[in-house]
């Protein structure tokens, strides 16, 4: 009965060692520890060994393509910093859109918290595709959207660790939503 309580937390550590640039965690790396780490939860809930490697490669494809682009426009924005490179052209448009000609530290920020969320729909397709193996709500998948919050509350904490603590906490976020997705169907 621990595993499935530890899992969301393991996934978290996971994303936080990536963030931190230890050796080991690499991007492709950390996709497939979580991957492994889901195959196993799956495997425990009593899933049969083919919807285990299913969900092993959902998860691993699904964490390595949603993490793989992307990031540095909406960490300097959170600490006030517009960056003026194109980082994911749609999402730029989009957040350019909802927050026109961000000026002020306030409204970088907020053009920040928009661009984060944004971005954080670009693991949606994983919850999707794991809905179909494991027959939960797809709905669940819609988490991801939270990135932009918890990124954004980030910026109240000193800079040096904000990232880490951001990526630790989206990651238990992104963790117990996969928990939910194979539990409750």
């Amino acid at each position: 009965m621990l595993y499935p309580i530890l899992y969301p937390f393991i996934i978290g550590l996971i994303n936080a060692f990536r963030g931190a640039g230890n050796g080991w965690f690499t991007r492709p790396a950390a996709a497939i520890y979580m991957g492994i780490a889901t195959e196993i939860l799956a495997a425990w809930l009593g899933y049969p060994s083919h919807y285990c490697v299913a969900i092993l490669l959902i998860v691993t494809i699904g964490f390595f393509t949603g993490a793989v682009m992307g990031w540095g426009a909406g960490f300097a924005a959170f600490h006030g910093r517009k960056d003026p490179m194109p980082e994911i052209l749609v999402i730029d448009k989009i957040a350019d859109f909802i927050v026109r000609n961000p000026y002020t530290i306030s409204e970088i920020r907020n053009w920040g918290v928009v661009w984060m969320t944004l971005r954080g729909g670009l693991f949606y397709p994983m919850f999707y595709f794991l809905s179909h193996v494991t027959g939960g709500s797809a709905l669940w998948g819609l988490s991801c959207l939270s990135m932009g919050v918890v990124y954004g509350v980030m910026r109240y904490i000193p800079e040096k660790n904000a990232v880490r603590t951001a990526e630790l906490t989206f990651a238990t976020i992104y963790g117990a939503t996969i928990l939910l997705t194979l539990t409750i169907n």
